[in-house]
């Protein structure tokens, strides 16, 4: 697959955040995205958004108090967000994978 990569592992790829009745107050919600993958002994774990462009044209980015925290604003009933470059890897059959969808008000690091 890649350079790091034996032939067996997979990458597994988030690419879309779509929303339906969210409980939020108002019409919007932070969303931060986390995905894993881990075994008994490694985890590996990346987040969504990374910067203001993941966001797109009709989201707003609040930069939070890091990784954990940034996020993009979306519609709580009927909203979507393209999301890239969120994706972890599964070595081998060990592996689990785990996303984290986070709401996160004013981005706070009582977020995280």
């Amino acid at each position: 697959m890649g350079a790091n990569h034996p032939t067996f592992a997979k990458v597994v790829c988030l690419s879309r955040l779509s929303t339906r009745d969210l409980t939020e107050s108002g019409s919007q919600a932070e969303v931060n995205i986390g995905m894993s993958s881990s075994n008994f002994a490694y985890s590996v774990e990346t987040f969504w958004p990374t910067q203001a462009s993941d966001c797109g044209p009709t989201s707003t980015y609040h930069a939070g108090w890091g990784a954990r925290t940034r996020s993009c604003s979306v519609s709580t009933n009927g909203g979507a967000l393209n999301v890239s470059n969120l994706c972890t890897s599964m070595y081998d059959k060990e592996y689990v994978v785990g996303v984290r969808v986070r709401e996160i008000d004013d981005g706070g690091s009582g977020d995280d």
